[in-house]
């Protein structure tokens, strides 16, 4: 699956001069509906870029539960074991 958001460099220097841009336009007071449109291209990139964090992270956290798992052995055919060799049986 292709991770969309703020995945490089050049995606985060885009949000950064978009942001730039749309400060500009607030503080002249001359917002417009680009102005407007810009604002909500930042949103929606931010946003693709949080649910692709979440799912990076995620997907670490499955990674990491995997070893959980894998079935333990039984203990008490090693302690019979050594048990029968400390008394001579084997």
């Amino acid at each position: 699956m292709k991770e969309q958001g703020l995945k490089d460099n050049g995606d985060l220097n885009s949000v950064i001069r978009d942001l730039e841009k749309s400060e500009k336009d607030i503080l002249n007071k001359q917002i417009t509906q680009e102005t407007l449109n810009r604002q909500q291209k930042i949103v929606t990139r931010m946003l693709e870029s949080e649910k692709a964090e979440q799912e990076r992270d995620k997907e670490e956290e499955r990674k990491s539960t995997e070893a959980k798992n894998q079935l333990l052995s039984n203990p008490e055919g090693n302690f019979e074991y050594k048990k029968n060799k400390s008394a001579g049986k084997i």
